[in-house]
């Protein structure tokens, strides 16, 4: 009897987290993690694979509970507020530092925080964060690395 309720409770704890289709029945979450799960790298500006030449500040999101976001835009730091809500996303006001970056590739933390202030949408798989603007517009897309 013992063993049947050590098998039932692995099989409970185990088991895939679930939502409910527009039908009500349950379907399995594929994995997909929400915005706090990870530092979110950046890897794609629109069309562009981003360059930059100081790690210490490559483009990056990392999100908190609560609204509150810090970052990078490839030369300055961020910090703000962002509200999601199921698949909505937007940031607030995002504050920075003011360090000149010259010779920062193609206005790279410009097009960032723009892209940023135009997200309306997220989407997200085990391994990757797509920011969305208007007509499901690809304004960004991130690597995950886990926390």
């Amino acid at each position: 009897m013992r063993w049947l309720a050590v098998v039932l409770a692995w099989a409970i704890v185990s088991a895939p987290e679930t939502h409910a289709d527009a039908g009500g029945r349950q379907q399995p979450d594929a994995g997909a993690p929400g915005l706090e799960s990870a530092y979110w790298r950046l890897t794609h500006l629109g069309g562009d694979e981003p360059t930059f030449q100081n790690s210490n500040r490559e483009p990056h999101l990392v999100f908190y509970p609560g609204g509150s976001v810090t970052g990078a835009d490839g030369c300055n730091t961020l910090r703000g507020g962002y509200t999601a809500e199921g698949d909505t996303l937007s940031f607030g006001a995002l504050m920075g530092t003011l360090m000149a970056c010259p010779g920062l590739p193609n206005r790279l933390d410009s097009r960032f925080r723009e892209a940023l202030g135009h997200t309306r949408q997220w989407r997200a798989s085990a391994t990757e964060l797509t920011l969305l603007g208007d007509k499901d517009a690809v304004l960004a897309r991130f690597q995950a690395v886990p926390r």
